[in-house]
């Protein structure tokens, strides 16, 4: 898209304009989707940690939803984010 801007004749201004504020809105959706990373992942090990002080871990994990430590919804996010910066 650099390459672009360089090359667009008149309204470099504006393609430059629009290519910053995008850039900055992509910055600030990895930032908010690391924030909520992070707290779904401090989430999933605080019920871990719980869930294994009661009777059963299988049990725990079987009350919350999750499937192998994560839930389907976590999964897709996390893929998601994979398939966007490759």
């Amino acid at each position: 898209m650099a390459q672009y801007c360089a090359s667009a004749p008149g309204n470099s201004a504006v393609v430059q304009h629009t290519l910053q504020r995008h850039q900055e809105i992509l910055k600030d959706h990895t930032n908010e989707f690391h924030k909520t990373r992070a707290t779904v992942e401090g989430q999933l090990t605080r019920e871990r940690l719980l869930g294994s002080s009661t009777s059963s871990t299988t049990t725990a994990t079987s009350r919350s939803g999750l499937n192998g430590g994560r839930s389907n919804a976590d999964l897709s996010l996390l893929k998601e984010h994979e398939s966007i910066h490759r």
